[in-house]
């Protein structure tokens, strides 16, 4: 029986080569012999990665190319791949933006375009992605969508996931009324504060279940993101990341009095102090607001508290119960008896005497222990167990520690350290067993 390649027969070998990209199949079988030729330009899926090295690639397949991504801004015709049903512009130029067209690549189903900061998009490019001539487009990450005018008649009913950075927080409403089938939509905001125009009212009830906003520079206005939750009333997975320059009451009001379908909530949220912070004798006056707060019982929590600027960290109950993620980012008595029902803590740093207050069980529901130190741990006089722990993350100088939360964390079924050693490292005694 013969063990030669070439005596498999094309179904086998075709069957293998959807395995390699077509780099891959190029530099290994390109050339040995016809059949082998015929074969490889017989397949419709084949995937290409290009960098400044294989740019010729692309001449010789153009039309076999199904999966695309160029990480390089140097020229490239992609003019003849008209099958692509992935597009990936990791270094995007002006070059490779105006050859994305409707009737070049008509089966467009993903598309991604990340150019550098200093180029934005064009109006030519946006105005035709959403204009329904992509009719496949289900998916799309655009960076740099800061000029975007919305045309009448202009929609693009296909698109289902997008991700968009800008610098105007108008273009997200003007993107929801130009996606009114949008299932997902994630915002990166870097712009300075524009006054945001009201969104015109069909636009009021759109079908958007997943919105996250992502603001670093801390720009995004209490007051624009209220109206941008006027347009996205059947929301239910939402996930903030900015500065709220009001009470984080009022906050917690607005979303769950207009987002009334919401079942999922994250926030990493800077807490500017206020004189108006609002305390627990005038929040139990407030009948509607307390209904509201109900609701987030079965929410997905998360807080970060830090020393000196979260209002969270008083005495009162409202917040903390709902808790199910608490991130605690500096040396700070946050009370932990309070988050009664937290599945989830990590401690930027931390003191032995919050081990052993969760030790006693005030955390009865905690799985995942994530403790960011490196520093020896000092001796407890007493027994720590950490019964309920399932998952535990931590980072240390002394290796004796390694002991200690092995010894403490009966059930652990996940450990994961970062031991960083030195010469006074203490020594280490055989754990009984």
């Amino acid at each position: 029986m013969s063990t030669r390649l070439e005596s498999l027969p094309n179904e086998i070998l075709t069957d293998m080569f959807i395995y390699f990209d077509i780099s891959s199949l190029y530099h290994s079988f390109s050339g040995l012999n016809q059949r082998f030729n015929n074969l490889i330009h017989s397949l419709k899926h084949h995937a290409l990665i290009i960098e400044k090295h294989n740019l010729s690639l692309i001449e010789l397949y153009a039309s076999q190319i199904m999966r695309l991504k160029i990480n390089t801004p140097l020229p490239i015709d992609i003019n003849e791949c008209s099958n692509l049903i992935s597009l990936e512009l990791c270094q995007a130029s002006k070059n490779q933006i105006e050859q994305i067209r409707s009737d070049i690549m008509p089966n467009l189903v993903y598309l991604t375009i990340i150019p550098p900061y200093h180029i934005s998009l064009p109006m030519e490019f946006t105005q035709e992605v959403f204009s329904n001539s992509f009719h496949h487009l289900r998916s799309a990450r655009l960076s740099r969508l800061d000029t975007f005018e919305l045309l009448p008649g202009f929609q693009s009913l296909s698109l289902r996931t997008l991700y968009i950075t800008c610098t105007n927080a108008n273009t997200i409403h003007r993107v929801l009324q130009a996606c009114p089938n949008l299932f997902s939509l994630h915002a990166q905001f870097f712009g300075q504060h524009h006054h945001i125009v009201e969104p015109i009212s069909s636009v009021y009830n759109h079908s958007l279940e997943k919105f996250l906003l992502d603001d670093p520079y801390h720009n995004f206005s209490f007051d624009t993101l209220n109206t941008i939750f006027l347009c996205i009333p059947n929301v239910k997975y939402l996930v903030l990341q900015f500065s709220c320059r009001v009470p984080f009451i009022h906050l917690v009001e607005n979303i769950l009095t207009r987002l009334t379908q919401l079942d999922h909530f994250e926030c990493d949220i800077l807490e500017f102090p206020n004189d108006h912070m609002v305390n627990v004798e005038i929040i139990q006056q407030m009948n509607e607001c307390f209904r509201v707060l109900e609701s987030f019982h079965n929410l997905k929590f998360v807080f970060y508290l830090t020393t000196s600027n979260n209002s969270l960290i008083s005495n009162d109950q409202i917040f903390p119960v709902y808790g199910h993620t608490l991130i605690v980012d500096s040396n700070v008595d946050v009370g932990l008896n309070r988050f009664s029902n937290i599945r989830r803590l990590k401690f930027e740093w931390f003191s032995m005497t919050e081990l052993a207050r969760i030790s006693a069980n005030v955390l009865p529901y905690l799985e995942e222990l994530n403790l960011v130190y490196i520093a020896t741990l000092r001796p407890y006089n007493g027994s720590l167990f950490l019964s309920t722990i399932r998952t535990l993350k931590t980072r240390f100088t002394d290796f004796s520690s390694y002991q200690t939360f092995l010894s403490a964390c009966a059930n652990l079924s996940c450990f994961q350290c970062s031991i960083f050693t030195s010469d006074k490292c203490n020594y280490i005694e055989s754990p009984n067993t």
